[in-house]
């Protein structure tokens, strides 16, 4: 195991503490808002490098890393976005195909515009 996994093993085990311990140690009735958003910005990061991760691992280090960058971002993304529709109940078919149909158009306008530069 390189040095790079041990930092994306590391990422994960911080970013799960973090996550841990913020859900176990505040009430979401007494926080701010914005802090609300914090557990799904750790999830994101979980998600991203553990995808980024897995990827490394069973398609090899010597493909395209920025294509790997940009499939692990649309499936935190779409995961992040079912979860948080989840949460506040609004979870439907209509819009978990919304939300991953609108997520990878944008993936595919970002990788086309990425390669006309």
């Amino acid at each position: 195991m390189n040095s790079l996994n041990r930092k994306y093993l590391l990422v994960i085990a911080l970013s799960s503490f973090a996550l841990i311990t913020f859900m176990v140690f505040t009430n979401p009735n007494q926080v701010p808002l914005y802090l609300l958003l914090v557990p799904f910005i750790l999830i994101f990061i979980i998600f991203f490098v553990l995808i980024r991760l897995l990827l490394i691992f069973f398609a090899g280090e010597k493909n395209d890393l920025t294509k790997f960058n940009l499939l692990s971002i649309v499936i935190s993304i779409v995961a992040v976005n079912l979860i948080l529709l989840r949460s506040v109940d609004q979870l439907t078919i209509q819009d978990a195909v919304l939300s991953t149909s609108v997520t990878v158009i944008l993936a595919v306008y970002i990788n086309k515009f990425r390669l006309l530069n």
